[in-house]
């Protein structure tokens, strides 16, 4: 219940200490709000038509039967041990609009959270259905997840095994010696009880933990990138299979990381893309092995020039070159894909070049924002990565040209540092000619001196 989710699994999260070590209380995070099962089904699948059912009044976290017990409804959760149980959902072949069904597979992988890669690669295997039924008895990626953060963000403290502090034996102090000490006074803190050894602090315990909201333990937007656990791990790693580290290594990883960078956009980005557009979008749409270009003779620098025709009268190359880019762009969707493209690489490239005191800051932030990289998705995916998920709508949307409502004066500062970063990074263009329709917006606390912008796309007429 603490992750949410919208079934009625209960899992609990251990951390084994080992034996003869003290055990720190965990960190208890606030619970998470479940989302029901409707937002978890699909209306695309044939179902058996029934009545639709009653405004739901309440959604509760447990399973909610229809009137005749024969399947759950969609203002409930999931009953994890059923997962042959009937739903009755929206259902767009059925007249009513509702129908009654089973959950399909991908549906379950989506209640237990398995990734969409994972999902993808598996379901066409014949063993597929089986799969899912077996990672249904099992924790979902959600907690697996949840474990993991716990360890290396705080959640379970200890520090590390190694380098233990030496035992040292108890000692019985009077009771009364105890009442006659203020909180305040200076002491010794408190010995181990025999047998009982405490790890030592590692680098990582000593580093400072993200700023965290208040409230729903959130980073707030201002927070630095806890760089320390990478290096952590790295040390780590270096000591076990290297030995001691030299001096200055922390500095010298920032050199590694410059170069992944550089390697990162220059040959997986944009390589990647030219792969892409060349099966694509191929430049050449004739079988003629026809060069642009051609080598200037003489001379020991390596020119190029346009090919020429064998007389010399006709640029041969600049004419082949224009005539073929008029036909791409000729070909359906191939300026939309060239023009996010353009502003996905742009934005990876950041804003800084490769001497500026800031370029290592685009190793772990994106300054400027960030597009998808739609070339580098699942062949079945790249369309809707490039042109955004398809809507089945029952009419044109209209226009909506409502102004947005004025913040109150205590909330303006606040507003103005949540809209500024998203019209930096591009996130929204000021239009050329006449605004057909704008979003409606507004904002909820975020703790106590901090606020969350949320975009409404339903409150937009």
């Amino acid at each position: 219940d603490e992750l949410g989710g919208s079934t009625t699994a209960s899992w609990s999260l251990v951390a084994w200490y080992p034996p003869g070590h003290d055990s720190p209380p965990p960190i208890q995070c606030p619970p998470q709000p479940h989302a029901p099962l409707s937002t978890r089904l699909g209306d695309g699948e044939w179902a058996e038509p029934c009545p639709p059912p009653r405004p739901p009044a309440s959604y509760p976290r447990e399973v909610v039967y229809s009137e005749d017990g024969g399947a759950a409804l969609g203002c409930g959760l999931f009953p994890h041990d059923r997962l042959d149980q009937t739903v009755e959902c929206a259902c767009r072949f059925s007249p009513t609009g509702f129908g009654r069904r089973a959950v399909t597979p991908l549906e379950i992988a989506a209640l237990w959270d398995v990734s969409i890669l994972v999902t993808d690669r598996i379901s066409a295997m014949t063993t597929f259905r089986g799969l899912i039924r077996a990672l249904g008895a099992t924790p979902p990626a959600k907690f697996l997840q949840f474990g993991a953060d716990r360890l290396i963000t705080g959640g379970f403290r200890g520090g590390s095994s190694e380098g233990l502090i030496v035992d040292r034996p108890s000692i019985a102090v009077d009771s009364e010696e105890c009442e006659g000490k203020e909180s305040g006074d200076d002491e010794e803190p408190p010995l181990a009880a025999p047998g009982v050894r405490s790890p030592s602090p590692s680098a990582m315990d000593r580093a400072p933990a993200p700023t965290w909201n208040d409230q729903d333990a959130q980073k707030v937007d201002n927070s630095p990138v806890p760089t320390h656990l990478w290096e952590f791990f790295f040390e780590r790693a270096y000591l076990k299979e290297c030995g001691e580290l030299p001096a200055g290594w922390r500095q010298a990883l920032d050199g590694f990381r410059r170069f992944q960078l550089r390697w990162w956009r220059r040959r997986k980005l944009a390589g990647t893309f030219r792969e892409w557009r060349l099966e694509h979008y191929p430049l050449r749409l004739t079988r003629l092995d026809t060069a642009y270009v051609e080598r200037s003779p003489g001379g020991d620098e390596v020119r190029y020039r346009w090919r020429m025709s064998p007389d010399s009268r006709l640029n041969l190359g600049r004419e082949l070159y224009t005539r073929h880019w008029a036909q791409l762009n000729e070909m359906p969707k191939f300026e939309t894909s060239r023009l996010m493209a353009t502003d996905a690489i742009a934005k990876a490239a950041g804003p800084y070049h490769c001497h500026h005191p800031r370029y290592i800051d685009t190793f772990w932030t994106w300054p400027v924002g960030s597009t998808l990289f739609y070339w580098r998705w699942p062949e079945r995916y790249q369309a809707d990565a490039r042109d955004g998920q398809p809507h089945f709508l029952l009419g044109d949307f209209g226009g909506y040209v409502r102004p947005q409502a004025a913040p109150k004066p205590e909330d303006r500062e606040k507003v103005l540092l949540k809209l500024l970063p998203v019209r930096q990074r591009g996130y929204i263009e000021a239009g050329s000619g006449k605004v057909r329709s704008l979003i409606n917006y507004f904002w909820v606390d975020k703790g106590e001196t901090d606020i969350r912008i949320v975009y409404d796309g339903t409150g937009c007429g």
